[in-house]
């Protein structure tokens, strides 16, 4: 029994010397390898898996982190859109007073720097779908943290919008494309039209069973 309770009391607290060991690895590597975009988002998302199952104060330690290793990156390489994408969407996760915002703004930079937009206004219209969909997402968050009803967010539609970035994600094969159509039921859902809304969750979840946005806490 004294060796059970040894092993849970190990295991329990495994989460903080997990991220204290991602860290000096971090460290180790920087040492060997010089920093490249590629090598400090790689760094980041090694940080911010270390701490999947830690406690909430660790993850957001993580969050930090990660998201300077992303600033470190996106600096490192000022027209590579895709540090600059991992930082905007990290940003938005990690919240606080106008995150949807600066993300939001940091995400628009990364869809244009990836070819998005072209000859049409909007960023995300020819970006990458993984991009599209991240924007979309903060377009949507954005406008509900300004003060927007669900109502008014839902019913934004073009150039510029959470609804016009979404579509574009969904309309692509890619691993963001269930995340794209959970997020359009929303915005359908929040605009009233259940029916459409409804359609869109299905499609998520046939793409990912695990889609959280569409799971049927989302959808009560």
């Amino acid at each position: 029994r004294g060796a059970t309770r040894s092993s849970n009391s190990s295991s329990s607290s495994s989460p903080r010397p997990l991220l204290r060991q991602a860290a000096e690895a971090a460290a180790a590597f920087r040492a060997v390898i010089p920093p490249s975009p590629r090598t400090l988002r790689g760094l980041a998302a090694a940080v911010a898996a270390a701490a999947a199952t830690s406690t909430a104060p660790e993850k957001a330690a993580a969050a930090a982190a990660a998201a300077t290793l992303l600033r470190e990156a996106a600096a490192a390489g000022p027209k590579a859109p895709r540090p600059l994408a991992e930082l905007g969407w990290a940003m938005l996760r990690a919240g606080g007073d106008g995150a949807e915002s600066r993300a939001r703004r940091v995400l628009e930079r990364a869809a244009t720097l990836a070819g998005g937009g072209g000859g049409a206004e909007d960023a995300s219209a020819g970006a990458p779908p993984d991009i599209a969909a991240r924007l979309g997402i903060a377009r949507w968050r954005e406008a509900r943290a300004a003060g927007a009803t669900t109502e008014e967010a839902a019913a934004a539609r073009g150039s510029g919008t959470a609804h016009a970035a979404l579509l574009a994600a969904a309309a692509s094969e890619g691993p963001w494309r269930a995340a794209a159509f959970a997020h359009l039921g929303l915005v359908y859902g929040a605009g009233g039209d259940a029916e459409r809304a409804k359609r869109c969750h299905a499609r998520a979840l046939a793409l990912d069973p695990a889609e959280v946005t569409a799971g049927p806490a989302a959808c009560a």
